[in-house]
C-alpha cells in the first residue's frame, strides 16, 4: 500500500510498504520523517512485517497531531548505509473529537471584514490586520467591501458553488 494522502489525528494510521531492493527481512529499517512548517520532523520508525515495512501508530500517539500539511520522507537504513527513497505530502485532519477551529482562511478572513464592517459604521480611519496576514489602515468602505466579495467568492467556491461574474449592461 502506497502511504496516505490524508489521515485523521486521534485514529489510528497504519500501512506498510514493500521495497524488493531493502526488505525489511534483511535488516533494513524504514523512517518516515514528518515535518510541519519549520518544526523539528517527527520520526516515526516501521517495524518489519516479513519483508515489508509496517508502519503503525495508535489513536493516542496521533491524537496529539495538529492538523495541516506534513511533508514526509521515507528513508531506510542498514548499518552505515542509508537511502532516501521517497517524499511527499500527509494532510492531517483535525480530531473530530477536539475543540478546534475548522474555517478555512479565506471564512476567517471574510468572517474578520464582516465585523469590521459591522463595527466601523462611516468610520474612515481603522486599522486591522486579517487571518491570512494581510495588514490594513485606513481602508475606505468600498475597499472593504472589495475585500468582502472576494472572501465571499473564495468560500462560496470552497463549498462546491458556482462562480458568480456580473455583466455590465448598458442601455441606450
Amino acid at each position: 500500500m502506497a502511504e496516505p494522502k490524508k489521515v485523521t489525528a486521534g485514529d489510528t494510521w497504519s500501512w506498510t510498504r514493500t521495497e524488493p531492493r531493502f526488505p525489511a527481512s534483511a535488516g533494513w529499517v524504514l523512517t518516515y520523517y514528518l515535518a510541519a512548517g519549520a518544526e523539528p520532523p517527527k520520526v516515526v520508525a516501521c517495524t518489519a512485517l516479513g519483508d515489508a515495512h509496517a508502519l503503525v501508530l495508535s489513536a493516542a500517539a496521533t491524537g496529539s497531531w495538529n492538523p495541516g500539511a506534513y511533508h514526509w520522507t521515507a528513508r531506510v537504513v542498514l548499518g552505515e548505509e542509508v537511502e532516501t527513497l521517497d517524499q511527499g505530502l500527509l494532510h492531517v485532519l483535525p480530531d473530530p473529537t477536539s475543540a478546534y477551529d475548522r474555517r478555512t482562511t479565506e471564512e476567517k478572513c471574510l468572517d474578520a471584514v464582516t465585523a469590521v464592517l459591522e463595527r466601523r459604521v462611516g468610520d474612515s480611519i481603522i486599522e486591522y490586520e486579517l487571518p491570512d496576514g494581510v495588514k490594513a489602515k485606513h481602508k475606505t468602505d468600498e475597499e472593504l467591501l472589495r475585500l468582502q466579495a472576494h472572501y465571499r467568492t473564495a468560500v462560496r467556491l470552497q463549498r462546491g458553488g458556482r462562480m458568480i461574474r456580473t455583466i455590465p449592461v448598458r442601455f441606450r
